[in-house]
C-alpha cells in the first residue's frame, strides 16, 4: 500500500502525527538535496536526487 510505502521512505511508524511527518521531511530534505552535497561524483549525486524524489513523493502520499 502506498502509505506503508511512504512511512517506510520516511522511517516512520503508520502512527505518526502530521507533525512528526512534517519534522522529519524537513531533515531528510537537508541531507539529501542534490544541492547541499555539491562535491558529490556523478554517480552519487543521481543516487540523492532519486532518495530526494522519493521522500519528496512519500511526504506528498500522507499530506494529500
Amino acid at each position: 500500500d502506498a502509505r506503508a510505502q511512504a512511512f517506510a521512505v520516511l522511517d516512520l511508524p503508520p502512527t505518526a502525527t502530521p507533525e512528526q511527518i512534517r519534522k522529519r521531511h524537513r531533515e531528510l530534505v537537508r541531507k539529501f538535496h542534490p544541492d547541499a552535497q555539491p562535491s558529490l561524483g556523478p554517480v552519487a549525486q543521481r543516487e540523492a536526487t532519486e532518495r530526494f524524489t522519493a521522500i519528496q513523493r512519500a511526504y506528498e502520499t500522507l499530506t494529500t
